[in-house]
């Protein structure tokens, strides 16, 4: 209901195209129909764009289905911890407060920090660099379904969590930085 008020009752700003970035943006429509054929001629044009730019979208798409690989296993690490390891759900929601509450943030920062010390140090692919280091720090959580120890498994996991905080914030910079200013809310929808 507010997205349909909103669509009625407030004004768009007037699009600006950059010269020689992206074509085929519209004004929008204000009928119903109107605007959902916008919205898919819309995403036409993201997706234009990337098929144009593949070699820099693909292994960003790609480094994001592999984040969805590490938000499935999260899902799942309860059901895990209590197969294996007999661990109850509310042990391991106890112990999950670590990782969650005070690695992430932790990652964050760092990352941060690691995107800015390669931005001064010139690298033009700072953000994406950062990205690409968090991922090997987190590859370790690969073996940690393996593990005979449940203090070894969580560890390996937490890893993992660790290195999302770590990268999430340079992939996410990474895709505004290559990305044209009037696709930067689609790109980051995608």
């Amino acid at each position: 209901l507010i997205a349909l008020l909103m669509l009625f009752t407030m004004p768009e700003p007037k699009r600006h195209t950059i010269p020689n970035q992206v074509s085929g943006v519209d004004e929008p429509r204000r009928h119903i129909g109107g605007a959902i054929l916008q919205v898919f001629k819309d995403y036409g044009v993201a997706l234009a764009y990337i098929g144009r730019h593949w070699k820099v979208f693909a292994p960003m798409f790609g480094s994001l289905f592999i984040s969805s690989l590490g938000t499935g296993a999260i899902a799942f690490q309860a059901i895990f911890f209590d197969r294996r390891f007999h661990w109850g759900p509310a042990r391991l929601a106890g112990l999950n407060l670590i990782p969650n509450f005070i690695l992430v943030p932790i990652g964050l920062f760092i990352g941060a920090m690691v995107a800015e010390h390669f931005t001064r140090k010139g690298r033009a692919d700072a953000a994406l660099l950062t990205h690409i280091i968090a991922r090997f720090v987190g590859l370790g959580a690969i073996f940690g379904a393996l593990m005979p120890n449940p203090w070894a498994a969580w560890a390996l996991f937490t890893l993992m969590i660790f290195s999302d905080g770590l990268g999430g914030p340079s992939q996410n910079a990474a895709f505004q930085i290559v990305t044209p200013t009037e696709l930067r809310g689609k790109m980051t929808a995608l």
